[in-house]
């Protein structure tokens, strides 16, 4: 509460330090000493404290320490404080009180005693306070005192203000003969290559340059710069490559990686071409839905250690022509590669296919590396019509009942890899049966009240992205668990586990889907999954232990 009618000014004189001497405050002028701040005190007890400071130094940093707020502590009646830093005290010279400075703090205490309120309720110590608070120097407060109080276009009532020019502009509109508050000027920026100059705090008609660390005006952005196509920034064509290729520009950052790339974006999709295996020629297929056998498609990821990344993903995708067989996209999971998707195909069209002179010639310690990596991983797709939903059912139940066997088959390195980017989920299988379920019951709906062909594969999307059987697509379903792989056994075996285990879950009841007599199943027939078979056989000791306990964990698997 202020027991005075108008506020208690006291004057704090500081004397900077020297090589003997710390600094030192004062109430009255010293020698040597300079007229650095002024207390507000709204009542005695106030007075007091000032008076009775034991380290007046002390206080005055406090108090400068809460410019930010001094608004608030003046209106609550509270001691306030506003003053220069000590800082700049000690850059003062001696001749102080000849030079502008102490005119400008002495205009200040002045004008704050002579304090008076108005029919407006002016009130000038609120009015320096406030320009105070918000980084208005005081010295720029103190040249402006003599000016009348307006209403300023940012919404101030101030003698602080200035009268804007043609440059200056407040929400889009020229401020020319306007009033503005010194306030709006420490919130204001400036176009780098004009004399346009903007009062908004946060402008929408300025843009800032990534490249340089300043701001332009729309006018100046349409004329000199562009947006970089890939980290989506603002650059000054100075700083900016045109691809011919593409039809864009790129930052020089990002400039080697994308132009002229070959290589697509990551939401890249062809028109997509079907494959089968007949007579010995890989013949397209025209209608892959009245076909009665899956197909299937991949994106295997690889790093480039060494070499032209754009070279090695142009030589694969012109394969036996343009994007015959398959095209490469960016993967933002990868630190300097791309993935490798394979157009779908037949079991037997990918068992003919020349994976080594199509990609595996080009991995190496200094060119594409996949298993060798911390982020290479193997995705193995099959068409939806290749499922219903209770084969599909069948399918996931296998692959997350024996974890341990499907630890093994993936080729991972680390348990955690499977945590990262296929992770285990005991509900999953139980949320996803709940969920095909509903969508045989929509399907059936639709039948009956619409009419048509009743389909009957399965259509259920469900679940998250990072698990072993990804559902999210609408198109095919998504086997998550291998390791990425550049040798060809490897790759083959991925693609006969995911075919063998299609047919074995396709052809069994649930009750007979035991991990050895899936086994069984596959060496009935080692000539067409003969590296599956090799697998097995060469890891025969861990297979052995799995079968002795075929629903135990992984160590470190979460699930």
């Amino acid at each position: 509460m202020s027991d005075y009618k108008s506020p208690k000014l006291i004057r704090l004189y500081y004397k900077p330090p020297t090589d003997t001497e710390d600094g030192v405050a004062y109430f009255r002028k010293m020698s040597g000493s300079k007229l650095a701040g002024i207390f507000i005190c709204h009542n005695q007890e106030q007075v007091d404290k000032v008076k009775s400071a034991t380290n007046l130094v002390d206080l005055y940093n406090t108090k400068l320490a809460r410019r930010t707020g001094s608004v608030s502590s003046y209106r609550n009646n509270q001691l306030t404080f506003i003053g220069y830093t000590i800082p700049y005290v000690n850059r003062l010279g001696s001749d102080y009180e000849s030079t502008a400075d102490y005119g400008n703090m002495s205009r200040l205490y002045n004008s704050m005693l002579d304090r008076v309120i108005n029919d407006d309720t002016y009130d000038i110590i609120l009015d320096i306070l406030q320009n105070y608070s918000n980084g208005v120097h005081i010295d720029a407060i103190s040249r402006k005192l003599n000016n009348e109080p307006v209403h300023t276009e940012d919404g101030m009532f101030t003698r602080v203000w200035f009268e804007g020019s043609d440059n200056d502009y407040l929400n889009g509109s020229s401020m020319d003969g306007r009033f503005i508050s010194l306030i709006a000027r420490e919130y204001s920026r400036c176009c780098n290559d004009c004399d346009y100059i903007d009062y908004e705090e946060s402008s929408e008609y300025l843009y800032y340059v990534d490249g340089s660390g300043h701001y332009v005006c729309e006018s100046c952005r349409d004329d000199e710069y562009a947006y970089c196509e890939d980290c989506n920034e603002l650059f000054h064509y100075d700083h900016l490559n045109y691809s011919e290729r593409q039809g864009t520009y790129y930052c020089e950052n990002h400039y080697n990686d994308m132009v002229d790339s070959v290589i697509h974006e990551y939401n890249y999709t062809p028109f997509l071409t079907f494959y089968d295996y007949n007579k010995n020629v890989m013949s397209k297929v025209a209608d892959y839905k009245k076909h009665k056998l899956p197909f299937y498609g991949a994106e295997l990821e690889v790093e480039c250690k060494g070499g032209d990344r754009n070279e090695y993903a142009e030589n694969i995708m012109n394969y036996e022509g343009e994007e015959k067989y398959f095209y490469c996209k960016q993967d933002g999971s990868l630190s300097h590669g791309f993935e490798i998707c394979f157009m779908p195909m037949t079991f037997n069209a990918i068992k003919n296919l020349n994976l080594w002179d199509a990609m595996l010639k080009y991995r190496g310690r200094d060119s594409l590396q996949s298993y060798n990596t911390s982020t290479c991983g193997m995705h193995i797709h099959i068409n939806r019509e290749a499922f219903t939903d209770h084969h599909l059912f069948k399918f996931i139940t296998f692959i997350h009942e024996y974890k341990s066997f499907i630890y093994l088959i993936s080729q991972r390195k680390k348990v955690n890899e499977l945590n990262h980017y296929s992770k285990f989920n005991n509900a999953f299988k139980d949320r996803a049966k709940k969920s095909m379920v509903e969508s045989i019951k929509s399907r059936k709906h639709n039948y009956v009240e619409g009419g048509g062909k009743y389909s009957t594969h399965s259509t259920t999307r469900f679940g998250d992205k990072y698990v072993p059987i990804n559902l999210q697509h609408s198109n095919t379903v998504e086997v998550r668990i291998f390791k990425g792989n550049l040798m060809e056994e490897s790759i083959r075996k991925n693609f006969e586990f995911v075919d063998s285990l299609y047919y074995f879950t396709k052809e069994n009841p649930i009750y007979r889907l035991k991990l050895q007599e899936y086994l069984d199943f596959c060496s009935r027939d080692i000539k067409m999954y003969p590296n599956l078979n090799k697998f097995v056989d060469s890891n025969i000791s861990k297979v052995k232990d799995i079968l002795t306990f075929p629903l135990a964990v992984p160590e470190g698997l979460e699930y």
